[in-house]
């Protein structure tokens, strides 16, 4: 792994990950401050549930309607499926784009004419990546887990 180049990648791809983490914390809260209401109408949310399939229901996460009373079960059913969803829209557009940026920019001769290997870049290139993600999943994560304190 070359380290001038992770370094360059990381700095070019952090208004990225800022932007992509502000969508997912507002998400995240936008939907947590739901809960409150959701949680003084209970009776006729549950009401509204009992009239969906039991298979429908399973395939949502729900096993019972328990679940869904429970700050905790009310983050996992509605949150994670963003955190998912939009977690792996940004890996992918975060791959495609560190990846053949360097074809875009027609820089790719010129970095491939560097005394450095295909591998070192390909695993410099790979380990920013990787970070991103788990700095977005561990942003996400934590603010997910104060919400889940603040909305109690």
């Amino acid at each position: 792994m070359n380290n001038n180049l992770f370094a360059r990648e990381f700095r070019r791809n952090t208004l990225s990950l800022i932007v992509w983490t502000i969508i997912l914390t507002f998400l995240i809260a936008a939907t947590m401050s739901v809960y409150p209401t959701f949680l003084g109408n209970q009776s006729k949310i549950m009401g509204m549930l009992s009239l969906i399939p039991k298979e429908a229901l399973q395939f949502k996460g729900i096993s019972n309607f328990s679940d869904l009373l429970s700050v905790l079960g009310f983050y996992a059913v509605n949150n994670i499926i963003y955190m998912l969803v939009i977690g792996s829209v940004y890996s992918i557009v975060l791959s495609s784009n560190i990846l053949l940026k360097e074809e875009y920019n027609k820089t790719a001769e010129y970095l491939l004419t560097r005394p450095v290997t295909r591998s070192e870049i390909f695993l410099s290139k790979l380990a920013v990546i990787a970070i991103n993600v788990f700095i977005l999943n561990l942003i996400t994560t934590i603010v997910g887990f104060i919400f889940i304190e603040l909305v109690k």
